[in-house]
């Protein structure tokens, strides 16, 4: 099993900020505390505040499929359209050298 990095790029809604980031606030414990995660960290854009940014690293992308499916998970999807205006997901593999 090799690790897996995901970069999640969130945008809120006009007005959506302070509440998509108390959503986005709200997975960082529980997620952290899921099997695999090694690193689970929510950033601000600088140059656009409705913007937030997740960077994670998992052992695997199992244990991260696991995580996709997790109540905490669930329960910020239920959420996101009244708050997300975009959402982009990257999952990579980290390369050699």
């Amino acid at each position: 099993m090799s690790q897996v990095a995901v970069v999640s790029i969130n945008t809120a809604k006009p007005g959506q900020e302070a509440k998509l980031e108390a959503a986005l606030q709200a997975l960082v414990e529980p997620s952290r505390r899921d099997a695999g995660c090694i690193t689970y960290d929510l950033h601000r854009d600088i140059k656009d505040p409705r913007t937030f940014v997740f960077i994670e690293l998992w052992e695997s992308a199992e244990l991260l499929q696991v995580h996709s499916q997790a109540a905490h998970v669930a329960v910020f999807r239920g959420q996101a359209p009244e708050l997300l205006e975009n959402s982009i997901l990257r999952v990579l593999d980290k390369l050699p050298g």
